[in-house]
C-alpha cells in the first residue's frame, strides 16, 4: 500500500491530493480485458505514487458425478489467477489464490446420470468475496505521465482440480466482478481557476485542434481568453471567449484552433479566467503533439445532448465502441461490424461534462480515442 511519510513531506501543501479512475468488469471467471486510463496531467502538479487496486468477487457452481464401483470421498480445489499488466508497469501485477471444498463422500455409481448419492450439485459457492489486490509505485512514476493513456490488461483465470479418483464427470462454471482502480497521489504546485472543472486540447485534423471545456458556477461578466505556447512557459494570447451558461451556471465551451505553418512539434493551450472584478485564474496546460497519427474516428454532433454518430476510417472492420464519463467509469458499450458509420443514442441521460469515445478495432488490436462535450 502507498504510505504517507517521506514523500508527503515534500508536498506544498503538507499533504497529497488524488485523482482516482475506475470501471467495473464482469465476466465468466476466464475473460481477458483491455482498457485505457487517462495519464496523469504534469501540469496539476508532481506525480509522487500511483496505487493500482483491484477488488474481486468470485462464484464458482459445479456438478460432480463418481463413476467408479466403490464409493470415493472427493475434494475439489478451485484455482483463481489475476494478472494485471500495463505499459506503465515494468512486470505484471499477478496474484494466486486456492480455495478447498470436500469432502464430498459419494456412493459407488449407480448407472443413473445427474442424481443419487453418487452425484453432487454445489453453488454458486462464493469462493472469493471483495478479494483485494493493490500495488503501488512510488519510483517509477514516469509513464503515468503525459497527456494521453495508459493501457491496461487485465487477464484472471479460473481454474477446478478433482482429487479422489479419476473414474468421475465433472461439470463447473463461474462468474466474476472486479472493481478496478487506479489513483494517482500527487502535490499540487499549480494556481488553478477554481470554476473550470475540465479542460481539453485534441489534434482533430492535420489543420485543426479541438479545444473544449466545462464549467461550474458560471458569472455574468467573466470571460475566457485562450493562449498558446510553442514551449509550455511562454503564452501568447489568441482570442477572447465571453461566459455563456444555462440555468444551472453551468457552462459547455468548444472552439478550434487552426494549425499554421509556425507550428512545430508541440503546441501547447491554456485558458485565461478573468472575472468582472479583474480577479485572474489560470486552467491547467494542455500539451497537442503535431506529429500524432490522425484519428482513425471521427465523431459530431460535439456538444451533443442525446446521441454522438461516429465515422471509422477503416471500413470492413469489427469495432468495440465504449463511452467513459471524465473520472474513467464506463457509461456504456456497443458493437458495430462492417460499417464505417455508427449512430449511437444515449441509454441514460448524460449529465453535462467530458466524455471519452473509445473505438477498439479486433482485427488489428487498434484503439483511438476522443472526447465531445454534453449540455
Amino acid at each position: 500500500m502507498f504510505a504517507p511519510g517521506r514523500s508527503l513531506s515534500q508536498c506544498i501543501p503538507s499533504s497529497a491530493k488524488t485523482i482516482s479512475y475506475s470501471t467495473v468488469l464482469h465476466g465468466t471467471g476466464n475473460n481477458s480485458w483491455g482498457f485505457l486510463i487517462p495519464q496523469f496531467d504534469p501540469a496539476q502538479g508532481t506525480l509522487i505514487a500511483v496505487n493500482i487496486k483491484a477488488m474481486i468477487s468470485l462464484n464458482y457452481s459445479f456438478q460432480l458425478e463418481n463413476n467408479a464401483n466403490t464409493s470415493v470421498p472427493y475434494h475439489i480445489d478451485i484455482e483463481r489467477r489475476d494478472s494485471i499488466s500495463s505499459n506503465g508497469l515494468s512486470s505484471p501485477i499477478n496474484r494466486s489464490v486456492i480455495q478447498d471444498y470436500g469432502s464430498y463422500n459419494l456412493e459407488a455409481s449407480d448407472g443413473v446420470s445427474g442424481s443419487g448419492s453418487d452425484f453432487i450439485q454445489q453453488g454458486p459457492i462464493a469462493v472469493m468475496s471483495s478479494y483485494v489486490i493493490t500495488d503501488s509505485i512510488t519510483a517509477a512514476v514516469s509513464p503515468f505521465i503525459g497527456s494521453g493513456y495508459s493501457t491496461f490488461y487485465y487477464d484472471p483465470a479460473t481454474t477446478a482440480t478433482v482429487s479422489g479418483n479419476s473414474n468421475y464427470s465433472f461439470t463447473g462454471s463461474a462468474t466474476d466482478t472486479m472493481h478496478f482502480q487506479l489513483t494517482y497521489y500527487y502535490c499540487n504546485t499549480v494556481v488553478l481557476a477554481t470554476t473550470i472543472t475540465h479542460f481539453w486540447a485534441a489534434k482533430e485534423s492535420n489543420e485543426i485542434i479541438k479545444l473544449s471545456w466545462t464549467t461550474q458556477n458560471e458569472l455574468a461578466g467573466r470571460n475566457y481568453e485562450i493562449e498558446k505556447s510553442d514551449d509550455g512557459k511562454n503564452f501568447l494570447y489568441l482570442q477572447s471567449i465571453p461566459a455563456n451558461m444555462d440555468s444551472m451556471h453551468i457552462g459547455n465551451y468548444l472552439q478550434y484552433y487552426h494549425i499554421t505553418n509556425e507550428d512545430r512539434n508541440k503546441v501547447y493551450f491554456r485558458l485565461k479566467e478573468i472575472d468582472a472584478d479583474g480577479t485572474i485564474g489560470y486552467s491547467e496546460i494542455r500539451e497537442v503533439d503535431l506529429g500524432s497519427a490522425m484519428q482513425g474516428i471521427s465523431l459530431y454532433p460535439n456538444p451533443s445532448s442525446s446521441f454522438i454518430n461516429l465515422i471509422f476510417n477503416e471500413s470492413g472492420k469489427k469495432w468495440m465502441v465504449a463511452i467513459f464519463a471524465s473520472h474513467g467509469g464506463l457509461v456504456q458499450q456497443n458493437d458495430f461490424e462492417n460499417t464505417n458509420y455508427a449512430h449511437i443514442p444515449f441509454t441514460i441521460k448524460l449529465s453535462p461534462g467530458v466524455y471519452f469515445v473509445r473505438a477498439f478495432e479486433e482485427q488489428s488490436q487498434k484503439s483511438y480515442v476522443t472526447s465531445f462535450l454534453v449540455y
